[in-house]
């Protein structure tokens, strides 16, 4: 992520896991159409518990659209469980969790696998992204 962050040079950045399947059309519309330019990103926000700590707004980069010259100005993402897991740290810090914004259906379908939700455009098997496969990617 950090390197696509670095090197792409479009103004937002989809972020998307190798396990996250897209099921239906306009979801992306709706993420392009929910982010200003002045936002981190937007996807689903959820509170966090890993080996980096635990933070109560944590933006899952499981499918995400960042705007890239925000994300510049925060600690790119790591290698880590928790890849963006600085970067919402110092939003916190600076007051600026406000630039989190939520993407309600998505929240559902990332955790539709648990039988808590309905489907809508999205399904995400619920793996690990480095389990699934066999390391990082980009």
């Amino acid at each position: 992520m950090a390197w696509g962050i670095n090197h792409i040079q479009t103004s937002q950045i989809l972020l998307q896991d190798s396990d996250m399947i897209i099921l239906s059309g306009g979801w992306l519309e709706e993420m392009v159409r929910v982010l200003q330019p002045t936002d981190y990103g937007t996807g689903d926000i959820q509170a966090g518990n890993g080996q980096q700590g635990y933070i109560a707004e944590y933006m899952h980069p499981a499918l995400a659209l960042i705007n890239r010259d925000v994300a510049l100005r925060y600690p790119l993402p790591d290698k880590t469980g928790m890849p963006l897991f600085n970067a919402m740290q110092q939003l916190k810090k600076e007051g600026n969790m406000g630039l989190l914004k939520r993407s309600v259906w998505l929240t559902e379908d990332l955790w539709q696998h648990l039988g808590k939700y309905v489907q809508h455009g999205s399904d995400h098997e619920g793996m690990s992204t480095v389990r699934a496969t066999g390391g990082y990617n980009y």
